[in-house]
């Protein structure tokens, strides 16, 4: 049987190296497509996007309702302090597109992180 309910999609995760889990993620834009890394993390409470990822492709960033207090991983507060914003995007991955909307909180290596929700 060839249906789709059959297939099983595989990601190429081979460039990703140590802990990290890094999926080849196409971020579209209006102007072009650019293939980017997306960090897989369990430990992340959502989707979030450095500032610096918003502002080299110049996404789109809206308010968000309430300011949120932002914390890494080991309990320290993040560099952004408090997150204010969130940016709106289509990504691919496995030939899906999608949109997200993603916190903008200073990330540092890796500049996209899908968090729990997509495990």
């Amino acid at each position: 049987m060839n249906t789709s309910e059959d297939r099983i999609d595989l990601i190429d995760l081979q460039q990703s190296r140590g802990q990290t889990l890094l999926v080849p993620t196409k971020l579209h834009t209006k102007n072009a497509i650019y293939n980017i890394k997306a960090l897989l993390d369990s430990g992340a409470s959502g989707e979030f996007i450095d500032p610096n990822l918003v502002h080299k492709y110049n996404l789109p960033q809206f308010p968000l309702d309430k300011v949120i207090n932002t914390y890494n991983a080991d309990g320290s507060k993040n560099a952004s302090g408090k997150c204010t914003h969130y940016a709106k995007l289509k990504v691919e991955i496995n030939d899906k597109v999608m949109t997200i909307t993603p916190k903008i909180v200073a990330l540092g290596k890796h500049q996209l992180f899908l968090g729990i929700s997509w495990l």
